[in-house]
């Protein structure tokens, strides 16, 4: 009945705000139930389950938003609008001296994040369904006997606007071209300084690499970023044109470049929610007499009980509910109804909820050896349409780097072929040092999709057993027209 959609590392807190969103406001906002959905999390990490045929009837609720672009338009406009909300309300709540709040009024301050946080993720769960609108669109281009059709969809889905992260990659560019700017007449003024003994003067390399400046130019870089985004444009109009494609199948296709983009401009934003809002939970915290870490495997209701009533948190009925959510829990969302479970009743509940026992208890699927590990191209390299400009092949050698957690980034070196479960806003460093990119989960919306393409990196994901295959060390071949990796030794 549970298919895994994939492994993520997050508190209880969020979680609860997923399904609080699911039961009472998706139904609202869109006119439909929310589809079967399961969680199960063993302490920090955990794996999120869809019922293997309850997405149909979205699926057919959103094929039938494509007889136009209405849906999506509405859908983009009160996404950006909501997220909009956030940032100001967040960033105010960042400055506000919560110290001085009186518990009520503290309540009402945390009561609104909460409203401000379902908010947007109302409009966010709908886009995690674009996966089966990218089946419908894959079996139209194969019925029509269209050659390459899984390139011919990165042509169709591509956004060409600019994620947060294009747009962080283009500022620091920029800024690093002003700094150039003072670097230069600084060494003007200085660059005779060590000649006393007869010495070299200081050549601008040396100014440059004591500030950090790298041996790129900047402004060909931010060149690149707009050269790209106008590329996936006329790549786009191109291939509409070539296939011929009715009107319903381009609007699916506008449907899918929307819902990707806001994947994950959505989740950019829910990280700066949660990075304005930790000195409100760590005045919770304080204020309790309990760890922040305890107050984020609270439900909202117990945060609220606490500062509105009075209801302590810091007894030993609260402290056994929070060891219990530690070692497990399990959210089950069927027909509309959620379900909640917690320590052993939850680990119980989701043997029984998973009967294929092809996975274990975090949701990893059993593997046996091989050498060659096959999954879907979502991007070629520079132009993200085939043509490799650094490698002049289809074909990329390199040493592979498995990376399970944020701090494991920093192994990854130039070059490196980077092997993950899937890929996060923290990673951005090491993907711009790999020559590839490999993920178990995703398909061709993921985060992984997204910046690969906006960074020109190869990249090949959903292959399921990447991580558990490869080792630190194996030296592969990413083949990034087949979608095929070899292990070398």
């Amino acid at each position: 009945m549970w298919q895994p959609l994939g492994t993520r590392k997050s508190y209880f807190f969020r979680n609860f705000l997923v399904y609080f969103a699911m039961e009472h406001r998706f139904r609202n906002v869109f006119g439909i139930t929310h589809p079967n959905f399961m969680t199960f999390r063993q302490g920090m990490f955990f794996t999120h389950y869809q019922g293997r045929e309850d997405n149909k009837r979205l699926k057919q609720f959103l094929l039938k938003q494509c007889k136009d672009n209405k849906f999506s338009r509405e859908l983009l406009a009160n996404t950006i609008k909501s997220a909009k909300k956030n940032i100001a309300f967040n960033r105010k709540l960042f400055h506000t001296q919560l110290e001085t709040l009186r518990d009520k009024q503290l309540a009402k301050l945390f009561k609104d994040f909460v409203n401000h946080y379902l908010e947007l993720y109302q409009f966010f769960m709908i886009t995690v369904s674009a996966d089966s609108l990218e089946g419908e669109l894959l079996n139209e281009l194969k019925r029509m006997k269209v050659s390459n059709p899984q390139e011919n969809i990165l042509k169709l889905t591509s956004s060409s606007m600019p994620s947060i992260i294009n747009l962080e990659q283009q500022e620091f560019f920029e800024m690093c071209i002003k700094i150039e700017k003072l670097v230069k007449n600084h060494h003007k003024r200085f660059f005779w300084l060590p000649t006393t003994d007869e010495s070299e003067p200081w050549p601008l390399g040396y100014f440059r690499e004591k500030i950090g400046l790298k041996n790129i130019d900047y402004k060909s870089e931010i060149k690149k970023l707009k050269t790209r985004r106008n590329e996936i444009i006329s790549e786009r109009k191109k291939a509409i044109k070539e296939l011929n494609l009715s009107q319903y199948y381009i609007n699916i296709a506008a449907m899918l470049r929307t819902f990707t983009w806001l994947r994950l401009y959505s989740r950019n934003i829910f990280n700066f929610m949660l990075t304005h809002s930790r000195p409100l939970f760590e005045e919770i915290a304080r204020r309790a007499n309990i760890s922040v870490e305890d107050v984020k495997f609270s439900t909202p209701a117990e945060l609220r009980n606490f500062l509105a009533k009075g209801i302590p948190l810091n007894t030993a009925q609260h402290r056994e509910n929070i060891k219990a959510r530690k070692e497990a829990v399990l959210f089950v969302y069927l027909n509309g109804r959620l379900s909640i479970f917690s320590g052993n009743a939850a680990i119980k509940r989701f043997e029984e909820e998973v009967v294929d026992d092809a996975y274990n208890l975090v949701g990893k699927k059993k593997t046996t050896q091989t050498n060659e590990i096959k999954g879907i191209v979502v991007s070629h390299g520079k132009d993200s349409y085939g043509k490799d400009y650094e490698h002049n092949s289809h074909t990329i050698k390199g040493t592979v780097k498995i990376v399970l957690t944020t701090e494991q980034g920093n192994k990854v070196k130039e070059g490196d072929i980077l092997v993950v479960r899937n890929t996060n806003p923290n990673l951005i460093d090491a993907i711009n040092r790999a020559s590839a990119i490999i993920t178990d989960e995703g398909g061709i919306t993921c985060h992984a999709a997204i910046v690969s393409r906006e960074l020109g990196k190869p990249c090949i994901v959903g292959t399921k057993i990447a991580t558990k295959v490869l080792r630190d060390g194996d030296v592969v071949e990413v083949d990034i027209e087949k979608g095929i990796i070899k292990k070398l030794k």
